[in-house]
């Protein structure tokens, strides 16, 4: 991932501007100003992770919450036309899902890099790729809850430092929050747990 390909897709700055305009138009301002935190950590943390992705990272940033405030039906609408299946997966986590549809029809981004990015956004996954730790990290570290902790800057440092550590951060804050809702937690949260466990326990060794 942090080898330079010359094929690599650059961004214009243009062009992520109109996605940013297009975006806004589809949430509030509230969720609008938390994907824009989103796009400007994962960029911080593409120049230390994945330097040839930056300016994907910021465009997954954008994208990642884009049907975030949709009702239902239009995810399933997404899902039935891919044919894509939901089974097992949390209707809080169907926007993950349903984004990187809506943004190949409605903004013809084929951008696999992105798009699989934001599909682990909320869950996580098992092998996730640095983009994927970097944008699931990200999520967290933009959050209203992380921002309005004393223990941010904390974070953000750490992670800085270890990718690891903010992926372990998310998938622990995220398991424990069900654990409290009494909520099933999804097997990819704790493959991501697991996985990110290990990986910090190897690297501080």
């Amino acid at each position: 991932m942090n080898q330079i390909n010359h094929n690599l897709k650059i961004y214009s700055e243009d062009f992520t501007d109109s996605i940013k305009a297009s975006v806004r138009e589809e949430i509030t301002e509230t969720r609008f100003a938390h994907v824009v935190r989103v796009a400007e950590i994962a960029k911080e943390m593409g120049r230390i992770y994945a330097p040839s992705y930056v300016s994907h990272l910021y465009l997954a940033g954008l994208l990642h919450d884009i049907t975030k405030q949709k009702k239902d039906e239009i995810h399933l609408e997404l899902f039935s036309e891919f044919s894509f299946s939901a089974d097992g997966i949390p209707k809080e986590a169907y926007h993950a899902f349903s984004a990187p549809f809506y943004v190949r029809k409605y903004l013809n981004i084929e951008d696999q890099v992105i798009l699989s990015g934001m599909a682990s956004h909320t869950l996580g996954g098992k092998d996730m790729t640095p983009f994927q730790k970097i944008l699931y990290a990200a999520d967290f570290l933009g959050s209203e809850y992380a921002k309005k902790s004393s223990e941010w800057a904390e974070w953000f440092q750490r992670t800085k430092l270890n990718l690891n550590f903010g992926v372990l951060l998310k998938a622990k804050k995220t398991i424990e929050s069900l654990l409290e809702k009494n909520a099933s937690i999804h097997i990819f949260t704790i493959d991501t747990y697991n996985e990110s466990t290990r990986l910090l326990q190897q690297d501080n060794k």
